[in-house]
């Protein structure tokens, strides 16, 4: 049997998308996130681990309450997020 790879033998359209584009990645706008809000609660003395690991928990309950909406739509979004990537040859979409 034939390797069905490229995949346009098997019927399937194939488009040369970007590498490392972030845009790809809807996880790294929860990391930006939980470092803006863990940015805004930084303590002013050196804190104990104890209390870092709080606030990352406190951080990652005020992302769920807060951001449900963009949270949701992450997935959602990658049709989008892959369409203004191919459009834009891999420059920055904005997501």
């Amino acid at each position: 049997m034939a390797d069905p790879w490229p995949p346009k033998a098997c019927g399937f359209a194939v488009e040369q998308l970007p590498s490392n584009s972030p845009d790809f990645s809807p996880i790294e706008n929860c990391w930006a996130w939980l470092n803006e809000r863990l940015a805004e609660t930084d303590p002013a003395t050196l804190e104990k681990f104890d209390a870092f690991k709080q606030r990352v928990r406190n951080a990652v309950a005020w992302l769920h309450e807060n951001r449900e909406n963009e949270l949701a739509n992450l997935i959602p979004s990658m049709q989008r997020r892959l369409r203004a990537a191919i459009s834009l040859k891999g420059a920055r979409t904005g997501y």
